[in-house]
């Protein structure tokens, strides 16, 4: 993955700074916004402007992922654009999501859950992929700021990174990059003992 400049001149000639910009390994390109507490017409409006400048200057058709800190039902989700054509990005609610039970099923998915039967299997190969969605899940779990223990919860993510033939290298690397910037900024400094040792 490759990280992209978030300066980009839109149509109207001002200058837009987008959240977050990346080429992803097989080429496409991936724009990932964050709204609080939610995406409303006039900022999908905004976002596909950046899609057109953005796929004039890097050449490929643009993902847009919005992620919206309240729940679905709010805000608008898509947009017309003129009479036979809409932009309807990737929507993510924050606050649809139950974390805790997300995490556990994760958990279960890739057989860290020392209590689960599943375990029995522990040898046996699996192709089994953590989907799009889960992934991403986890990977907003990361960002989370309101978490009852934060330093606990990314220990518990950093165990399932170590999983890889589940998890995307790409995605990998995001979290990995995203919970040493969480640790060095957002962990107190009796807690990132405890990461000491720990591949991030």
């Amino acid at each position: 993955m490759e990280i992209l400049n978030t300066e980009i001149p839109t149509l109207n000639g001002k200058t837009r700074y987008l959240d977050f910009l990346c080429r992803m390994d097989d080429g496409s390109i991936c724009n990932i916004e964050f709204e609080f507490p939610v995406a409303y017409s006039h900022d999908l409006e905004r976002f596909f402007d950046y899609n057109i400048v953005v796929e004039i200057n890097e050449g490929e058709i643009t993902d847009t992922i919005v992620i919206n800190f309240k729940q679905s039902g709010y805000g608008s989700s898509k947009i017309e654009i003129g009479n036979s054509k809409s932009f309807h990005p990737k929507n993510v609610y924050l606050g649809d999501i139950d974390y805790l039970g997300e995490l556990e099923k994760i958990k279960k998915k890739v057989n860290l859950d020392c209590n689960d039967l599943e375990k029995i299997n522990k040898d046996k190969e699996s192709n089994i992929q953590l989907t799009f969605k889960e992934e991403l899940h986890l990977l907003i779990m990361c960002l989370l700021p309101k978490y009852e223990n934060k330093t606990e919860l990314l220990i518990e993510i950093k165990e399932i990174l170590k999983n890889e033939k589940y998890i995307r290298k790409e995605k990998i690397d995001v979290m990995n990059g995203i919970i040493g910037l969480e640790i060095d900024n957002l962990i107190s400094k009796e807690d990132q003992e405890l990461f000491k040792g720990v591949r991030i």
